[in-house]
């Protein structure tokens, strides 16, 4: 394997990481959002919120990505502040299948609260869903603590249970 660099993105890489994403939820997200979406409308989706995200830039988004021979082959992408009750928020953590159970996805998260335990909120988190087990069983290796359950929107209109993950940064 190449050496995998890992540094802040930005604007030049939105179409990697549009592709990116929608690639892994067609892999990880079979069973949570519909065929049909996945198949017809996840491509054109992602990119429009990629699209949005740097159209209207949020100084609190960060991403840092992991890439080799320049290729992305993962990113984790963190809002600073997100949220009164609990802290800073990872909205993305995702690795090319290719590149899962390398380590890649630890770094990522790892260097994602290495870099909000610099500001001034002692908590980070994150939803997953339910029925994603991969990703429940890679946040609970990492020290994820499940703090509760909630039903939330899914972008192909309906909802699924999802779970919110925690860690504390003072510790």
């Amino acid at each position: 394997m190449n050496t995998i660099r890992y540094e802040f993105g930005g604007y030049n890489d939105m179409n990697a990481l549009a592709a990116l994403h929608a690639l892994n939820w067609k892999v990880f997200y079979k069973g949570i959002l519909s065929d049909e979406y996945l198949k017809n409308d996840v491509e054109k989706e992602r990119l429009i919120v990629w699209q949005n995200r740097f159209k209207k830039p949020d100084n609190s988004m960060i991403i840092i990505t992991a890439k080799s021979d320049n290729q992305l082959i993962g990113f984790a992408c963190h809002f600073l502040y997100y949220n009164d009750t609990y802290g800073h928020y990872l909205d993305n953590l995702h690795v090319h299948p290719d590149y899962r159970n390398k380590g890649v996805g630890k770094i990522l998260l790892q260097k994602s609260i290495k870099h909000c335990s610099q500001f001034f909120d002692n908590n980070f988190y994150l939803w997953v869903f339910e029925e994603n087990h991969q990703a429940i069983s890679f946040y609970e290796k990492q020290k994820g603590i499940k703090v509760l359950t909630e039903t939330l929107s899914t972008p192909d209109g309906s909802s699924a249970p999802a779970l919110l993950y925690s860690w504390n940064l003072l510790k």
